[in-house]
């Protein structure tokens, strides 16, 4: 199973269809930050590397239109494809907050504008240019790990309660993060039991501001089961 499809599902989303070019629909952005060393610590299937270009910090997973009950609109404008030209004054940044682990930078940011990118349909996020810049000044803005870190939660083996550590980051930005964990392959150099922290999840309304996400969106992270947050390796 992939992370993408990891998260959708323990957002308890649904897949309802694509937009196909009809307007669409949708309430609210899932902004998701992932936290590359775990991500690649819970990987279970294809080779995960950090990037030497990537933030320390978390980085970016994406910023997908949606509306509690399901997932999507997708795909909504297949005649503006994506244009690596059109961004390569983000070049710098997007390889710093917007890395692929998986390799193949401009696949996955076609990916992202194809199908999340084109269904945003707002005056304000009309292009290519605009969605990417606004969603990378979003991390900018709102960097998971230094709230985590104001409340001295920080990388390395000690482990934390999911309530400790969304309470940091809501004390921090005022809203609460839907957190995002999942279990440690097998594979891992050190297997573990419990839970390991792959990303979180902020929600964005219509108007471009944060909002709280819906009672009725569901994190991965179980509470009373100690999270791991792990460190990068050097």
């Amino acid at each position: 199973m992939t992370t993408r499809i990891f998260f959708a599902a323990l957002l308890g989303l649904v897949f309802l269809g694509v937009c196909n070019g009809a307007t669409s629909k949708w309430d609210f952005m899932l902004f998701e930050q992932q936290w590359a060393p775990g991500v690649c610590l819970t990987e279970h299937g294809k080779t995960c590397v950090i990037p030497h270009e990537a933030s320390d910090g978390f980085t970016i997973h994406g910023s997908w239109p949606s509306s509690v009950g399901q997932e999507g609109p997708f795909y909504c404008n297949e005649s503006y494809p994506f244009s690596p030209g059109e961004i390569q004054d983000l070049l710098q940044v997007m390889q710093s907050y917007w890395p692929s682990l998986y390799g193949g930078d401009t696949d996955f940011w076609s990916h992202e504008w194809t199908k999340h990118g084109t269904c945003v349909e707002l005056p304000q996020l009309d292009t290519e240019h605009e969605f990417f810049q606004f969603v990378v000044n979003l991390r900018k803005h709102y960097d998971l790990k230094q709230s985590l870190e104001k409340a001295k939660i920080v990388p390395g083996s000690a482990q934390y309660s999911v309530e400790d550590m969304a309470q940091a980051v809501k004390s921090d930005i005022g809203f609460t993060p839907l957190l995002m964990c999942a279990k440690p392959s097998q594979r891992a150099e050190h297997p573990l039991d419990g839970q390991v922290l792959i990303g979180a999840g902020l929600c964005v309304g219509r108007d471009l501001q944060l909002t709280e996400c819906s009672s009725e969106m569901n994190q991965s992270c179980v509470t009373g089961v100690p999270v791991l947050y792990p460190p990068h390796r050097s």
